[in-house]
């Protein structure tokens, strides 16, 4: 299902109208894909650790390039990560 997921935020990328969203979208699609492929042997504090520090790469990536309401939002998107991310640590922690 996630390979399904990531196909489709590719041909997202492709279908932006202009270049600066572009870039936006394929910097947000490149590190979300590298991440997969990298920490599919990960599990507990190193997996959540890793999630924080690629959603971390992607904010700072875009603040590098022109803020528009994508970049915006997709670092919204990376904050509301990072949170979900740290709940699951700490229902991992526990259990």
């Amino acid at each position: 299902m996630i390979t399904v997921l990531l196909i489709m935020m590719g041909l997202v990328v492709i279908a932006q109208p202009s270049i600066t969203r572009f870039a936006l979208a394929g910097a947000f699609v490149g590190f979300t894909i590298t991440f997969d492929l990298l920490s599919t042997g990960f599990s507990g504090d190193t997996y959540y650790i890793l999630a924080a520090i690629s959603d971390l790469m992607i904010i700072i990536a875009m603040t590098k390039l022109k803020e528009t309401w994508l970049s915006v939002g997709l670092s919204q998107v990376c904050l509301f990560s990072m949170l979900a991310n740290f709940i699951g640590w700490i229902f991992w922690y526990n259990s």
